[in-house]
């Protein structure tokens, strides 16, 4: 009974942890609270880690205490199995209680399993509960505000409009989510997004806003352009000259946060 509340007090420290990550996720918090955050993260986080390393102590115990069992069915199968030599019916029946105590050993082995393999994967599922929550509240999604685009829409249009690429890191939905942002946004100064830039094999992460172009002696106008507007609307970003880029041509990577 101790081990099943136990175990539902665990979980109930994981719940309050994903309901704690899905609130950061939809409703960030502001700078100032953000270490009232983090500090609940650990509290809860560290409650899970006792009330965890309590079960696995309590299943250890358990464990002993099956291993005091088995060493005492093997005394009585001993023992059984001398009287079995000294007449057929205690034989029968020293045998008969061997056999129930190695059917109780075995029960008892799997419920150690079980717990044990329980215990791990509650561990299992606090740690990546906690980082990933706690990633969250650290690195907030980036969202172009509504100043923002109407900046980089009002600059852009001072040029004759350009189709671009963007790219974004693979993997990574918080990346994605931005680059579509920004491609609605450029598409608003009725610049054109092209759909299927040339393939390029990422062989390192990219971090933050690149502007990617062929030639750092040919700067395209769009590239300037569209480093002003970014900067202007206070986005951090980096030009980078490339030979996955054609020659005139302008793209934008979207990196990690």
């Amino acid at each position: 009974m101790g081990n099943i509340l136990l175990i539902i007090t665990v979980c109930l420290t994981q719940l309050i942890l994903g309901y704690m990550g899905v609130h950061v996720s939809m409703k960030p918090p502001s700078q100032p609270q953000h270490k009232r955050w983090i500090a609940a993260f650990f509290i809860v986080g560290i409650i899970g880690i006792f009330l965890t390393g309590w079960l696995a102590k309590r299943t250890s115990d358990l464990q002993d205490q099956a291993s005091s069992d088995i060493h005492k069915a093997e005394v009585a199968a001993t023992n059984a199995n001398i009287a079995a030599t000294n007449a057929n019916i205690s034989a029968t029946n020293a045998h008969q209680e061997t056999m129930e105590a190695r059917k109780d050993l075995q029960n008892l082995q799997n419920t150690v399993n079980t717990r044990a393999k329980e215990t791990n994967t509650t561990i299992t599922k606090w740690q990546s509960d906690t980082e990933g929550a706690v990633g969250k509240l650290l690195r907030p999604a980036r969202v172009l505000s509504a100043d923002q685009i109407k900046i980089i829409v009002k600059i852009l249009k001072t040029v004759i409009p350009t189709e671009i690429a963007i790219r974004h890191t693979e993997g990574c939905i918080e990346c994605q989510q931005y680059a579509d942002q920004l491609a609605e946004t450029i598409k608003q100064a009725g610049w054109t997004i092209q759909t299927h830039p040339r393939f390029l094999i990422q062989e390192r992460e990219a971090l933050g806003l690149w502007i990617m172009i062929r030639d750092v002696n040919k700067i395209p106008l769009a590239a300037d352009k569209l480093i002003k507007a970014l900067t202007a609307a206070g986005i951090k970003n980096q030009g980078i000259a490339t030979e996955v880029v054609a020659e005139g041509r302008v793209e934008i990577m979207v990196g990690l946060p």
